[in-house]
């Protein structure tokens, strides 16, 4: 950020010298070159001893070629520095689907501490036999997650986090509800009335279905009963196809 802070100075500096933009329109970029050139590597007394003519058209062709150069340098960095920003986002975006992902990491292992709770305590409740070896919290998580592919939560969650840029979540927010065989896509708004509460409204927008062993289906919802559901791609072998199916089919009733 200070290299474009500086990079700009400069450039601001170059232009506040006035050189019109078609200087040097009728000659040759070698002749523009050689001339920037000279004027670079001369000591002041050597141009402050040249003709006058001379010494303000070699002042000029670096003046003039070095603010095409600062802009094209401001352009490389702006580039490097918006990549350097979404490599960032995505890390983050990463994180927090892979941190969720954790939450249910080793169900092998969770499973047989469980087994091993219960055949322990066989005539206590569960709350009492299991829940202080896993968790409550955990086997909710588990049992949220049952059946629905890891890579396809990750996948639809961050999807839906991409959707709204992050200056505009206090606005409108697009979620992903999970339960045990499906994934349902949800719009949310913000409550318009103070009177309605701090709860945002949740629309549906699609709900995603799975069943083992065959693909990834996809409902498309509406919030009005009487209208009829928008027409779905059907089943498809990747949860990808039908995050890519919503974003060409957007509705402007949700998207608009």
């Amino acid at each position: 950020m200070e290299t474009l802070l500086e990079e700009t100075t400069k450039l601001a500096r170059v232009r506040d010298i006035g050189l019109p933009a078609d200087l040097f329109a009728g000659y040759s970029e070698r002749l523009v070159a050689a001339w920037r050139a000279r004027a670079a590597v001369s000591y002041p007394s050597h141009l402050l001893a040249s003709p006058t003519s001379v010494r303000l058209t070699l002042l000029a062709a670096l003046c003039w070629s070095r603010t095409s150069e600062i802009t094209d340098a401001l352009v490389e960095l702006l580039i490097r520095l918006v990549l350097k920003i979404n490599t960032r986002a995505e890390r983050k975006v990463e994180k927090a689907i892979f941190a969720d992902l954790k939450r249910v990491h080793g169900k092998t292992g969770i499973l047989f501490r469980v087994a091993e709770a219960a055949v322990e305590h066989p005539d206590e409740t569960v709350r009492s036999a299991v829940f202080p070896v896993v968790g409550e919290k955990t086997l909710r998580e588990l049992a949220a997650g049952r059946g629905l592919p890891e890579l396809d939560v990750a996948r639809v969650q961050r999807w839906c986090a991409a959707q709204v840029p992050q200056r505009l979540r206090g606005e409108i927010r697009v979620e992903c509800d999970i339960t045990a065989r499906h994934l349902t896509i949800c719009e949310c708004r913000p409550p318009w009335r103070d009177d309605l509460g701090p709860e945002w409204t949740r629309f549906p927008i699609a709900r995603l279905h799975h069943q083992d062993h065959r693909p990834l289906d996809a409902v498309l919802a509406r919030p009005e009963p009487e209208v009829p559901p928008l027409p779905a791609p059907g089943p498809q072998p990747r949860v990808q196809d039908l995050l890519d199916y919503l974003d060409k089919h957007a509705d402007p009733i949700f998207w608009g």
